[in-house]
């Protein structure tokens, strides 16, 4: 839930507070134009903690006792890795729906398997 506090503050201040000065502009809803980014923005915060969580294991620890495993470190890093991905894909998605229930809407279904694979070439660090 508390994910979820920052990127609603957001919509509420920016999508619906610059509202008017898009409409005087003629240029749309400031909505169709801040909502991709507050999901960018809760998809990349949430990518950013996981890789502090990394850094604050290896502090205190925790990593050299995942590290004893039975299993290689890049299998532990990739698990570490994809696990965090899917949660901030999820997060995402779940940003996704409350901008949809504030009046955000996608100009096509079939962009949005394309805004999922955005998302998770976000996360995942190449």
């Amino acid at each position: 839930m508390s994910s979820l506090g920052q990127p609603i503050l957001f919509l509420l201040a920016l999508g619906y507070g610059l509202g008017p000065v898009f409409q005087k502009a003629g240029q749309g809803s400031s909505l169709q134009f801040i909502a991709p980014g507050v999901i960018a923005l809760a998809v990349l915060s949430s990518s950013i903690f996981s890789g502090m969580a990394v850094r604050f294991d290896r502090q205190f620890g925790f990593l050299k006792e995942t590290l004893v495993a039975p299993v290689s470190r890049i299998q532990v890093m990739a698990g570490r890795i994809l696990g965090a991905a899917t949660v901030a894909v999820l997060q995402g998605l779940l940003v996704a729906m409350v901008c949809l229930v504030a009046g955000f809407r996608i100009a096509s279904l079939t962009a949005f398997p394309l805004a999922i694979l955005f998302m998770a070439l976000i996360v995942v660090p190449l």
